[in-house]
């Protein structure tokens, strides 16, 4: 999964940040398929996080 931040408004002074998480391998898929991804709102630098997804499916043997 990918998570970044985007601001709904950016003319907004209190405008809250939202969350967007993002699956880049669905489970069970034998191949993965290819994500484009677009940040075309995003003007200033930023940083966006990959992390695993629910890995509560696996066995503790899978996870190793």
């Amino acid at each position: 999964n990918v998570q970044f931040e985007r601001h709904a408004d950016p003319t907004a002074e209190n405008s809250e940040p939202k969350l967007i998480d993002r699956t880049l391998f669905q489970r069970n898929n034998l191949y993965p398929n290819r994500k484009v991804m677009t940040f075309n709102r995003h003007t200033d630098d930023f940083s966006f996080d990959v992390r695993y997804g629910d890995l509560s499916f696996l066995s503790d043997t899978d996870k190793r």
